[in-house]
């Protein structure tokens, strides 16, 4: 029995589905899924792709599994309309969306909205609001900007 796995990025989980299928090349069969059971004494065969070419449209049963992941970004907003209700609203769709499919979430916070307007602390809050939920601090980067002064001529040209 072999066992493979995947990686599919898309906009939409189906097209992302589809991206991981193709990649271990069962994308044209049609799946028939079966129940997490192993039958005893199954030999186990990890593979990148599946070894034996299958058609366009043969039969192929599978049991599959899938986690999401997804990357949340935020957008500016006029000073005006900060500390307002949506914020939270959009927040409480995404998390429910989040939850039902068990997902992990990624978000990155500039520094000064971190240090100054405490994103980080009203984001936990609002996620401790909704579930029970492990928030971790992953990496931290530096942005740099550069500005080009001269005319537009290169250096030798």
């Amino acid at each position: 029995m072999e066992i493979g796995a995947a990686t599919g990025v898309s906009p939409t989980a189906m097209s992302a589905f589809d991206a991981a299928l193709r990649e271990l090349g069962v994308g044209d069969a049609n799946l028939i899924r079966l129940s997490s059971v192993i039958p005893p004494r199954a030999v186990l065969e990890r593979t990148a792709r599946v070894r034996e070419p299958i058609a366009w449209g043969d039969r192929l049963s599978c049991v599959d599994a899938a986690r999401h992941s997804y990357y949340v970004g935020f957008t500016l907003v006029a000073p005006s309309a900060r500390q307002g209700a949506a914020f939270h609203a959009m927040i409480k769709s995404v998390v429910q969306i989040l939850v039902a499919e068990r997902a992990a979430v990624g978000w990155d916070i500039c520094s000064y909205n971190n240090t100054q307007l405490s994103f980080a602390d009203s984001i936990r809050a609002v996620l401790d609001e909704q579930t029970d939920v492990e928030v971790a601090v992953e990496d931290s980067q530096t942005h740099y900007a550069a500005q080009f002064t001269r005319d537009g001529a290169t250096k030798g040209g």
